[in-house]
Parts: structure tokens; C-alpha cells; sequence
């Protein structure tokens, strides 16, 4: 009798830990989710501030280490104003460059909109006489199955809708007001907030280790510098050189809008299920119908490009430091889209991050309790 206890007792402690497992995951499953959803959006400035300064630190100390005594005299608040602005002048600066070329692009855009479409038409319908040509069509046919798409789909974006939006133009002006208010007072409160956290990250690290929560401090951050480190440093890299061989390919070409194309293109391709062949193959295509094979020719080259030069920079600088194989980061990031809507892309890594650390910190404390039990 004695025997069969003893082997039904640890049977049943098995049976709780695996209970305590599921629960304990559903249960940080739900948290992250809380806290990325509702948490996160109202301290996202202190949190980019958090990692701006870890990003930062090294410099701050050794810029106010080699002025101390001259300039600074170990003054690290100084230090970190003068990163922080210098950082921020040159943000502004690069951005502000793409912006001006964007929008002299989108001005000409619209300046030239009905000249685009006649040429747009004009190539629509030459695409279309060669499709006839192949198919044995008579001439028009394709043409007109191709407008009354295009008119079936006006209809389905009037329909009075647009009489209904311009009466509610100025409470959208407002909202975009509201919206460009709260944005420029998140971007003042991430740049102060940056230089004092840049001063005091000793304390903050001392802190940690000091800290009851020590052990799960250490488990998350780790995954957060892991991803930031690897992932999203990898996906910035690409991201900036897809859309210079885009913008390169298309100035090749003679586009006039080859800088906010070849950014668009670049940004789609760090969206799951999407890539530059997403663009590129499809006009392509359009532009054989055409018959600019020169165009296409361009076109499959800078796609061809693109692909290896992902494939390449992936292996290259993430490699198999991330720990997360890329069907794991793909659902992590289609999860998030629809989950967390546009930002998904960015919080559906975090909150995968995230939950998988707190899994492996309850694992090992259920271990823990399993070995304290045996000596016991």
C-alpha cells in the first residue's frame, strides 16, 4: 500500500505542474497581450527612451570621461544633450530629405494627374491589343472588359459616400490636428526622456540587480535585446537597401516618383506574404504588354537583386542568433497585424518574445521546485 502511494504521488505532481504549465502560459499569454495592447501605446515614449539610452550609454560615458575636467567635468547630463541632440539634428535632417523629396513627387503627381492617366489609358489599351493579338480576340474586346471593371469599381466607391466625407472634412482636419499634437508631444517627451535615462543608467542597472524580480528581469530583457540586436536591426538594414536598389532601378528607368516608390517597395517588403516581386513582377509584366522590354528588364533585375540581397544580409546578420525559426517570426507577425492592427508587424515579435521568456521562466521554476522535492 505504502509502495503504491509513493508511485501515485509523484504521478500526480507530474499531473499539477503540467496543469500549472498551461495555466501559468494562458495566463502570460493574456497579460502580454493587456499589456501590449492597452499598457504599451500610453508609455511607448519611455519605453524607446529605454532603449535609446542602452543604445546610447557607451557614448555618453566616454564622451563625458574624455571631456572630464574641460568641457563637461563628468557631467553626464551634458554629454547626453549633446548626443541626443546631435542624433536627433541628424533624424530630422534625413527625414526631412526624403520628405521633400516625396512630396515634390506626389506635387507632380497631382499637377500631372490627368496627362498620367491619358498615358496610363494609352498603355492600357495597347497591353490590351496585344492580348487580343495572342488570344485570337477581335481588336477592343480585352479593352472593354477592362473598363467596365474600372467602372463597376468607381461605382462601389461613390455610391454618395464621397458627398458624406466632404461634409465631415473638418472633424477628420480636427482628429489629424489632435493626432499631429499628440505625436509632436511624444516625440518631445521621448527626447527628454532619453537624455535622463541616459544619465542614470547605472542606477538603473544596479537597480536590476538589486531587484527581488532580478531573475525575470534578466529572462525578458534578454529576449527584447535578442530581438532588437538581431531582428529588427537586421530588418532596418534591408529595409534601407531594398528601397536604395528600388529607387536606383527606378531612376534607371526614368520613373519621376523613384524615391516614394522605392521606399513603399522597400517598407512592403518587411510585411509577411509580401515582398518586392509583389510590385516589381506585376509591372513587369504590364510593361512587356506593353512593349517596354527594357523597362522589364530593369524591373526583373532590381527584383532579382532584392531577392539575394535579403536571402544574403539574412543569413549574414540574423543567422541563428534569434533562436526563432522564420515560419515561427512569420505567424508571430501575422498574428500581430491582426491582432494590434498596422504596428502588428513590430508587436507581434515582442509579445512572441515576450511569452515565450516568461514560459521558459515558469519552466524553470517548476524544475527548480521538482529538484527541492527530491532532496526533500
Amino acid at each position: 500500500m505504502l509502495k503504491r502511494l509513493q508511485m501515485v504521488e509523484p504521478v500526480n505532481r507530474d499531473i499539477r505542474n503540467k496543469l500549472i504549465l498551461i495555466g501559468g502560459s494562458a495566463g502570460i499569454s493574456v497579460a502580454v497581450f493587456v499589456g501590449v495592447r492597452y499598457i504599451l501605446p500610453i508609455t511607448a515614449p519611455f519605453v524607446l527612451a529605454f532603449f535609446l539610452s542602452v543604445l546610447l550609454e557607451n557614448k555618453v560615458t566616454a564622451l563625458a570621461d574624455i571631456a572630464h575636467g574641460r568641457v563637461f567635468r563628468g557631467n553626464k547630463t551634458a554629454a547626453a544633450i549633446v548626443i541626443v541632440t546631435i542624433l536627433t539634428a541628424v533624424v530630422i535632417a534625413v527625414l526631412g530629405a526624403l520628405g521633400y523629396f516625396a512630396m515634390s513627387e506626389i506635387r507632380g503627381l497631382v499637377s500631372n494627374y490627368d496627362y498620367y492617366c491619358a498615358v496610363c489609358d494609352a498603355q492600357v489599351a495597347q497591353a490590351c491589343e496585344r492580348m487580343d493579338g495572342w488570344l485570337g480576340l477581335e481588336i477592343g474586346r480585352m479593352y472593354g472588359v477592362v473598363c467596365n471593371g474600372v467602372d463597376s469599381l468607381k461605382k462601389s466607391f461613390d455610391g454618395g459616400k464621397m458627398a458624406s466625407a466632404m461634409g465631415t472634412s473638418f472633424a477628420y482636419a480636427s482628429f489629424a490636428m489632435k493626432k499631429i499634437l499628440l505625436w509632436a508631444g511624444a516625440f518631445f517627451m521621448l527626447i527628454i526622456s532619453t537624455v535622463y535615462m541616459s544619465r542614470d543608467m547605472n542606477s538603473y542597472r544596479q537597480w536590476k540587480k538589486n531587484t527581488r524580480f532580478r531573475e525575470e528581469a534578466d529572462v525578458l530583457w534578454s529576449a527584447l535585446a535578442k530581438l532588437g540586436n538581431v531582428y529588427f536591426k537586421t530588418q532596418l538594414i534591408i529595409i534601407c537597401c531594398t528601397a536604395a536598389v528600388c529607387t536606383v532601378g527606378l531612376l534607371v528607368i526614368g520613373n519621376p516618383y523613384a524615391v516614394v516608390i522605392g521606399i513603399t517597395i522597400g517598407l512592403l517588403d518587411a510585411l509577411p506574404f509580401f515582398g518586392t516581386g509583389t510590385v516589381l513582377i506585376p509591372w513587369s509584366i504590364i510593361a512587356v504588354l506593353a512593349g517596354n522590354v527594357w523597362h522589364a528588364a530593369v524591373l526583373m533585375t532590381v527584383y532579382v537583386i532584392t531577392y539575394f540581397e535579403r536571402e544574403i544580409l539574412e543569413s549574414k546578420l540574423m543567422g541563428k542568433g534569434l533562436d526563432i525559426s522564420p515560419v515561427t517570426m512569420m505567424a508571430a507577425i501575422y498574428t500581430g497585424l491582426l491582432v494590434y492592427g498596422f504596428w502588428g508587424f513590430v508587436l507581434g515579435p515582442v509579445s512572441y518574445c515576450l511569452i515565450k521568456g516568461g514560459i521558459q521562466l515558469l519552466k524553470c521554476q517548476i524544475e527548480r521546485d521538482k529538484i527541492i522535492n527530491k532532496k526533500l
